[in-house]
């Protein structure tokens, strides 16, 4: 019903500017859609929708987020598409999509269940696994204090000094002394005589 000076209600006004609104968003979503921005044509589809209810928009929105790999949302405006136009006349086109992306769906499902399969074993297995650590802590105590006797650096040392000392020792020995042997004695009677004479050394 219109006012008295002949101007629209303001229900009626407010409708035909959220048709605009939504009018205007819908081609911006399908120029962005056809430029390969997926994201930004979403986004468009989903506030027409918002404003305008035409369940045609969830086509749209299906699509765009069926293009970003965002399965579970396409599934979804699929699904409430299809409900909303039982009689669509791309409805068997709609129909094999979605059974494509269930089954995108229930493979990853799968994968994400053998992951976590995996990574709940292996952290039961560590838990169960012997811990190493005590082993390497008592073997460091050991090293520290009481050190194996062949691993002993001040016995090595010992041992180097005695074994320096004997073989001074001998070398003094053997420094002290000398044999030379001169070449043999020849005898009146054709015999020889091999002297070796040790000699001190001073």
């Amino acid at each position: 019903m219109a006012a008295q000076d002949g101007t629209p209600p303001a229900s009626s006004s407010q409708s035909s500017s959220r048709d605009a609104e939504a009018r205007a968003l819908f081609e911006a979503g399908r120029v962005a859609f056809a430029d390969g921005r997926f994201e930004d044509a979403l986004e468009y589809f989903e506030r027409s929708h918002e404003l305008s209810g035409r369940p045609e928009l969830l086509y749209n929105i299906g699509t765009s987020s069926d293009r970003l790999r965002r399965e579970r949302e396409a599934v979804s405006a699929f699904e409430a598409y299809l409900a909303a136009l039982p009689d669509a006349p791309n409805r068997r086109e709609v129909e094999g999509r979605l059974r494509v992306l269930r089954e995108e769906i229930a493979r990853e499902d799968e994968q994400a269940a053998a992951v976590a399969a995996a990574e709940a074993a292996a952290a039961q297995d560590a838990a169960s696994a012997p811990s190493a650590a005590p082993a390497s802590e008592s073997a460091e105590r050991d090293d520290g204090g009481g050190e194996d006797v062949l691993t002993s650096w001040w016995l090595w040392t010992i041992i180097g000094v005695v074994v320096a000392g004997g073989v001074a020792g001998a070398v003094v020995a053997a420094t002290t002394t000398r044999e030379d042997v001169y070449p043999p004695y020849v005898t009146g009677d054709g015999g020889a005589i091999a002297i070796t004479l040790t000699v001190p050394i001073p």
